[in-house]
């Protein structure tokens, strides 16, 4: 028994082990299925996942397939976003085009939107086009960011779609079909908000909002989902961020703030919340706003305020101004639809009325006093310690109504100078001299003519050659002889090319290197281009109509067609033959243009224009106060600069400004039929553009003063006006105030 126990146990213990080892395979086995299920359950988790974040598409037609699984139907998948409200200037439209199965080969698309202001068709359609590349192989969509000029049309669009030049009847989507909300244009303030995808957005409209007494729209947007085309941000108003939103846009989106930033030195309005109690982190907000494609965020000031405490105190201090009361808050405006019932709160959809105006404590309360305001180019931006909610709530309540939220800051026709789908009665002063008016006083020479000579001298030389019978003849030969010639007269006076006279302004910052320019263009074609206008990508072109009412009334008014590829196309409808066309025309870009100065101690400094104009008139304060001024100055060429000849060259300046102001022709009864029934109000007189213009004259009268660092000069054509076609400028003015 001894000798067999240790063995026993030996062959136990054996048993054990392989127990061990089988039950170990064993677990292991499960716990590899285990895994294994985990694993096919995460996977699924994350396709689940990806199919409910995979936005479903607005329209999609499925393939279809024969019983031998060929493919006789092509199978498509399509996705419309418009990202912001619409006003008078440019909504951006995202189509994206996605093909099931892949293409074969890569195919053209072409993305058609036939836009309507309203349901009934009273305007007449645009039509704006866009081609794409469709990859062939690839699942991936195709995607467009489409422009449409004229926001008020994106009420109301159908988008059809072409592939390689065939129709595809089935991919029609229209805008009703994709729940966006329509409405008519109206004067009311379009203002944008990022959207952060939580349930209590930063503003909830009650009702109808109400800002300082007139509506508002607001718009809800991811911040990477703002555009990244500067133009497609002028249907807009006001944009409103806080510090922090506007760090990420920064750093994180840059080129959708540069965008943003071009649309705010065009003159737009940009209000930041969040700066701090006492403003500390408004040096970080000021070099942001300075910020440059070509900067590095590297290079920022750090957002500790007693890192900064100088710079605070000094740099940032001395570009912000404090925000000042300009007029008690008024009724709302007689164009705007208002909600007198309606309030802006803050995740309260059943918010309570605004208060009535004059109801504050405008006299002992002063609510302004914490924020600030600084130019940037043509814009206007404004900090609030905190929320900018509250802060209009506090303005509104006492009564008031800031200068950066007057009428000519924030309602979008008197910024731009134009109403879009109106009537613009001061269309008439900015006309082409001579042209496209009718030749009355020629009529009344020829008229008196043809009554002399058809009355008695024609029957006093009849009757002498006894043929008083070819009275009935020559009557109506002579009449018709009179007639081709007041056409004829008329044609050859106007000719047949193609005219413009322009009114512009250009802000040209040479430290950045970027240039904003406003210009007003007038066109007048004897017979219109056959290829329409072609402007830069980078403009903003807004016609500016007389007549619309009329001409609605008797259907008389065309479609439209816009085209985009390399060039904002404006291809049918824009310009017609012997009819006078404008344009409110806005530009913001990057620029080389400069006026290159260089100075010696105790002598008068050269300048060499690279402006790549020829200059009229100069006027030039150096960084020391001191003017100098010179006249005629070819492009690329060098002059020394007198401070002597400062006085007579500002008069000069000052007379072409004035010579060059915008006047209705002189015509019998005073004005045009069309004229006289158009509205009294003339929004140009308060717009961007002749704010500027005025601005740098007074400036040059010596009220204000050109600051030091900066000049003035009156070109023959700003080097950012662009014309549409080839045409020959008449009686213009091109204004540039530069700094370097």
């Amino acid at each position: 028994m001894n000798g067999i126990r240790p063995q026993f146990l030996r062959c136990i213990a054996g048993s054990r082990g392989v127990v061990r080892v089988l039950a170990c395979r064993w677990w292991l086995e499960r716990v590899k299925g285990s895994l294994s299920l985990v694993a096919a359950w995460l996977c699924l988790l994350a396709v689940s996942a990806v199919v409910v974040a995979a936005p479903q598409p607005d329209l999609e037609v499925p393939p279809k397939r024969d019983s031998h699984g060929n493919l006789v139907q092509q199978g498509f998948r399509v996705w419309v976003n418009r990202m912001l409200s619409s006003n008078g200037g440019y909504t951006p439209l995202r189509i994206s085009l996605a093909a099931d199965p892949p293409l074969t080969t890569s195919s053209t698309v072409t993305i058609e939107a036939k836009c309507n202001r309203n349901l009934w068709d009273q305007d007449p359609p645009l039509f704006v086009e866009q081609d794409v590349a469709l990859p062939g192989g690839s699942s991936e969509a195709a995607v467009v960011d489409m422009s449409l000029p004229l926001g008020g049309y994106a009420n109301h669009f159908d988008i059809n779609i072409w592939i390689d030049g065939v129709y595809q009847p089935k991919l029609q989507i229209r805008s009703g079909q994709l729940g966006f909300a329509t409405r008519n244009y109206q004067s009311q303030i379009e203002i944008a908000f990022v959207d952060h995808g939580v349930q209590q957005q930063p503003m909830v409209v009650s009702g109808r909002n109400v800002l300082f007494g007139r509506t508002t729209q607001i718009s809800l947007v991811p911040i990477d989902e703002f555009p990244e085309k500067w133009i497609d941000y002028t249907s807009l108003d006001i944009i409103c961020l806080t510090r922090e939103e506007l760090n990420e846009l920064a750093s994180e989106h840059p080129k959708r703030w540069q965008a943003m930033r071009r649309w705010v030195l065009a003159g737009g309005n940009l209000w930041i919340s969040d700066a701090g109690p006492k403003l500390e982190h408004l040096p970080r907000i000021d070099w942001l706003l300075e910020l440059t494609g070509h900067s590095s965020l590297d290079k920022a000031p750090e957002q500790d305020p007693r890192k900064n405490e100088t710079r605070s105190n000094d740099q940032a201090t001395r570009s912000w101004q404090p925000v000042t009361r300009i007029s008690d808050l008024t009724p709302p405006d007689p164009f705007a639809r208002s909600n007198s019932g309606a309030g802006l709160s803050r995740g309260d959809s059943n918010a309570g009325t605004a208060p009535p105006g004059n109801s504050g404590t405008a006299g002992t309360k002063q609510p302004t006093a914490s924020m600030r305001e600084r130019k940037l180019g043509l814009g206007t931006v404004v900090v609030f310690p905190g929320d900018v909610v509250e802060a209009i709530q506090e303005l509104t309540e006492a009564g008031v109504v800031p200068d950066f939220a007057g009428p000519s800051s924030i309602l979008w026709n008197i910024r731009h100078g134009v109403e879009p789908f109106a009537d613009n009665s001061d269309f008439w002063d900015w006309l082409i001299p001579g042209v496209g008016l009718p030749p009355i006083m020629e009529f009344q020479i020829l008229i008196t003519l043809f009554v002399i000579g058809i009355g008695p001298l024609n029957y006093f030389l009849l009757q002498r050659k006894r043929r008083l019978h070819l009275l009935v003849l020559s009557v109506p030969v002579s009449a018709l002889i009179v007639t081709l010639g007041l056409i004829g007269y008329a044609t050859f006076a106007d000719g047949f090319q193609t005219r413009v006279r322009t009114r512009s302004f250009t802000e040209l910052d040479q430290q950045t290197g970027e240039a904003v320019c406003w210009s007003r263009q007038t066109y007048y074609a004897g017979i219109a281009p056959s290829d329409g206008l072609r402007f830069p990508l980078d403009m903003s072109v807004l016609p500016k109509e007389v007549g619309v009412n009329s001409r609605r009334r008797g259907n008389q008014m065309s479609g439209r067609t816009i085209k985009w590829g390399e060039d904002q196309h404006l291809a049918e409808g824009w310009l017609r033959s012997r009819t006078t066309a404008q344009f409110m025309c806005i530009r913001s870009r990057p620029t080389l243009a400069s006026l290159e100065l260089a100075s010696a101690p105790g002598q008068p400094p050269v300048v060499t224009n690279r402006l790549g104009t020829p200059i009229l008139h100069l006027v030039l304060r150096d960084t020391d106060g001191v003017y100098y001024a010179a006249n005629s100055i070819d492009a690329d060429t060098q002059t020394t600069l007198q401070p002597e000849s400062a006085t007579s060259a500002v008069a000069d300046a000052r007379l072409a400004i004035l010579q060059a102001q915008p006047q209705a022709p002189a015509t019998p009864g005073n004005a045009p039929p069309a004229m006289a029934i158009a509205p009294t109000t003339n929004l140009t007189l308060d717009s961007r553009l002749e704010a500027a213009i005025e601005e740098t004259r007074q400036a040059l009268g010596g009220n204000l003063g050109l600051a030091p660092g900066t000049y003035v000069a009156l070109v023959e054509k700003s080097p950012e006006v662009e014309f549409g076609c080839r045409a020959r400028q008449e009686d213009s003015l091109h204004v540039i105030r530069g700094r370097w």
